[in-house]
């Protein structure tokens, strides 16, 4: 027994040794940086469709280093492209070359591969106080906070005015309602003298990554009334094969086969919208700056989300946030301008895609959601942002493999447009999302 007592004291003493080590390395780390040496933190993000969003992060952080006491402290922004970026990613941690803080999923890199740090108590209670309800539980994993989310993300309706006024439908009083988007979509779908659709009432995601198309097809499938999932996140088979969530794969085809509003050939929606080839589509809230950028002449309008047999505000898939490489030498100097972006100012310049200039991202904290901040009520979409919080989140499906089965998901979506049943299309997804599951224990 005394032996035992010995050994538990002195890994006791080897313990406080280390993490004693540990913090004095830290204060001697910021100590240096107050003294002026010269660093370079960097910043790693997937939004390669806004490379100025990422290039926010850099602005934000270098005005608010010299106010921490880190005037010598710069932060470089890099964007990594989306297809593929999660094995880059895992590629650089490996090697010990990765970034000093990223953006990512905390039940991905936090849960499965644990490669980010967990905030101090001080740091993440200042996050948890004031971001938007619906974002609080992005950036988290397993109870702790490891990060905030990237951007307020939730999906809108976006929609043509021209094409509404052209077609006599009124673009002040858009479809709110499955039915009534069918037909509006059916009134705006214009053809040629072979009838070959040269203007499409509705674009659907279909190409790119397989998560990212899951992501657009989630929305629909949750107010249909289905679930990709069970509550526990452990089965597929009865949910994402449900009659509610077949229904949902059912509209999507029946969109482009029965009621012909789809024009597949017309590729990624988003450019054929900004091209005036589409009347609707759904995007999130970037979309709308990155419409008045790159498509001036198209003149469009956001509202919230349709509904069906559920009203629920479509929130993302994929819980982006910015996150801390918890082996970076410099953590504890990101923990402190973590610490200080948690204000509306640094939310303010964090989501401006060319701060300051003009308006683009929705911002994260809930003190920022009003029409009495310049930014917010500068927002395409800031009404309509403000219209989708009334209604209750659709199923959230937060966990370390959400990537796998979102790809399979989006897989079938998109089979399932090109006329594989959709029942079949439902079954065939259940079944491989299962094995995905089953391969976690």
């Amino acid at each position: 027994m005394k032996r035992l007592l010995c050994v538990a004291v002195v890994l006791v003493l080897v313990a406080g040794v280390v993490l004693a080590g540990g913090q004095q390395e830290a204060e001697s780390t910021k100590e240096a940086a107050k003294a002026g040496e010269e660093i370079e933190l960097t910043y790693w993000s997937h939004y390669g469709q806004s490379p100025d969003f990422v290039q926010a992060f850099a602005v934000t952080a270098n005005e608010l280093l010299p106010e921490l006491g880190y005037p010598n402290v710069k932060v470089k922004a890099e964007v990594i492209e989306y297809q593929g970026f999660e094995v880059k990613y895992l590629s650089a941690f490996a090697s010990g070359k990765g970034p000093d803080m990223f953006c990512g999923m905390a039940p991905v890199w936090a849960g499965k591969h644990e490669v980010a740090a967990a905030l101090p108590e001080d740091v993440a209670a200042e996050w948890d106080g004031k971001l938007a309800n619906y974002l609080k539980e992005w950036g988290t994993w397993g109870g702790q906070r490891y990060g905030f989310a990237a951007e307020g993300i939730i999906q809108f309706l976006y929609i043509n005015v021209d094409h509404f006024k052209e077609a006599g439908l009124d673009p002040d009083d858009p479809p709110q309602t499955v039915e009534e988007f069918i037909a509006a979509a059916q009134k705006l779908t214009k053809r040629d003298a072979n009838g070959n659709i040269i203007q499409a009432g509705y674009a659907p995601r279909h190409v790119g990554h397989g998560f990212g198309v899951a992501d657009k097809f989630m929305p629909i499938l949750h107010i249909f009334g289905g679930r990709m999932l069970n509550e526990d996140l452990d089965q597929a088979d009865g949910y994402i094969n449900s009659p509610d969530s077949v229904a949902a794969f059912q509209f999507y085809q029946d969109l482009v086969e029965e009621y012909e509003v789809v024009n597949l050939d017309f590729g990624k929606p988003e450019p054929t919208f900004q091209r005036g080839q589409t009347s609707m589509i759904f995007r999130e809230g970037w979309f709308g700056a990155d419409t008045k950028i790159n498509a001036p002449d198209i003149n469009f309008k956001v509202y919230p989300y349709i509904s069906g047999k559920k009203n629920y505000a479509p929130g993302n898939l994929l819980p982006w946030a910015n996150m801390i490489n918890k082996n970076s030498k410099y953590k504890d100097i990101c923990f402190d301008l973590f610490k200080a972006m948690a204000s509306v100012e640094a939310d303010v310049m964090l989501h401006d895609p060319a701060y300051p200039g003009p308006a683009g991202y929705p911002p994260i904290l809930n003190e920022t959601y009003t029409m009495d901040n310049e930014y917010f009520a500068g927002l395409s979409y800031a009404e309509a942002l403000k219209a989708s919080l009334k209604k209750p989140v659709g199923p959230a499906y937060f966990f370390p493999q959400i990537q796998d089965v979102a790809y399979i998901v989006g897989e079938e979506m998109v089979s399932c447009l090109h006329g594989t049943p959709a029942q079949e299309a439902a079954d065939r997804a259940a079944e491989r999302i299962d094995e995905v599951l089953a391969g976690m224990d």
